[in-house]
C-alpha cells in the first residue's frame, strides 16, 4: 500500500477546497454583457447602485438585478393629428422626431413609459402651436413652426431623461373643399403665367417690329436691300435698269 506524505494530502486537499469554493462562487454570481449602445442599471436589494457602461460586469442575482437600456437614436411618430387652426379649418398632420435616452435612470423612474408621456406632450404642444396660427400663416411659416416644436419640447424630453432633436410637421393634409379650391388657384395662376409670357413674347415682336420700322424710315435703301433679299431667297430674278429701276421676273413653275 503506498504511503501518501502529509504534506501532499495538504496541497490536495487545499486544491479541492479552492475548487469547490470557486464552483460555489460562480454558481452565487452571474455575469451580464452591456454593449457600446447600452447602459446597465445595477439595483441591490432594490436600490438603485450606480449605471454600468459598456463591459462585462459580474452581478449576485440573489440581492442584484441589472437592468438594460438601449440609448440609440430613435424616432417618434404621431401620424394623423386631426387640429383646428386659428381661421377655424380641421386639417390633418402627421408630427415626426428623434429621441435618445441621456439619463437611463431617469427615463426608467420618473414616468411608467417615457415614450408615453412624450408622445402626450408633443401631442399637446402641436396643438397648442397650430392653433395659433392660420392655415395661410402655417402653410407659410412651416419650418418656422418646425424650429419652434423642437425648442418647446426639449425641456421636457430633459425631465423625461431625453435628448429631443428635429421635431417636424409632415403630411398636411386638406379637407376635400380646400384641396379643390387650392387646385383652382394654382391652375390659376399657371394659366396666369402663361398669359404673362405670351404677352412678353408679343412684346418683343412688336419692339423688333418698330425698331426695324424706324429703321427702314430712316435708311429707305436698306428697306430696299432688305426685300431685294427677300425674293431672291424664293428663285425668283430681279432686274435693275435707270429706266425701270428693280423689275422682279418669277421663277418658271414646273410643269
Amino acid at each position: 500500500m503506498t504511503n501518501i506524505e502529509p504534506p501532499a494530502v495538504i496541497t490536495f486537499v487545499i486544491l479541492v477546497a479552492v475548487l469547490i469554493g470557486a464552483l460555489w462562487l460562480n454558481s452565487r454570481y452571474q455575469r451580464m454583457t452591456v454593449y457600446a449602445y447600452q447602459c446597465g442599471l445595477l439595483y441591490e436589494k432594490g436600490v438603485f447602485v450606480k449605471r454600468l457602461e459598456a463591459g462585462i460586469h459580474t452581478w449576485h442575482p440573489r440581492t442584484q438585478f441589472i437592468e438594460i437600456v438601449d440609448t440609440r437614436k430613435r424616432l417618434i411618430v404621431l401620424p394623423g393629428q386631426d387640429i383646428l387652426t386659428r381661421d377655424n379649418v380641421n386639417i390633418r398632420l402627421t408630427l415626426a422626431g428623434f429621441y435618445q435616452i441621456s439619463d437611463a435612470y431617469t427615463a426608467t423612474t420618473a414616468h411608467e413609459s417615457f415614450h408615453a408621456s412624450l408622445h402626450n406632450l408633443a401631442q399637446i404642444e402641436l396643438r397648442r402651436a397650430v392653433a395659433e396660427l392660420t392655415l395661410e400663416d402655417l402653410l407659410a411659416q412651416k419650418g418656422e413652426l418646425d424650429e419652434r416644436l423642437t425648442a418647446v419640447l426639449m425641456p421636457h424630453g430633459t425631465a423625461l431623461g431625453l435628448t429631443l432633436s428635429d421635431f417636424a410637421v409632415r403630411d398636411v393634409l386638406l379637407p376635400p373643399h380646400l384641396k379643390r379650391a387650392f387646385a383652382g388657384v394654382l391652375e390659376a395662376q399657371k394659366d396666369a403665367q402663361r398669359q404673362i409670357e405670351q404677352a412678353r413674347g408679343e412684346q418683343a415682336v412688336l419692339r423688333s417690329l418698330a425698331n426695324s420700322a424706324r429703321l427702314y424710315s430712316d435708311n429707305p435703301m436698306l428697306l430696299q436691300a432688305r426685300l431685294i433679299q427677300a425674293l431672291s431667297k424664293g428663285g425668283n430674278t430681279i432686274t435693275y435698269s435707270a429706266e425701270q429701276g428693280l423689275s422682279l421676273t418669277p421663277k418658271p413653275k414646273k410643269k
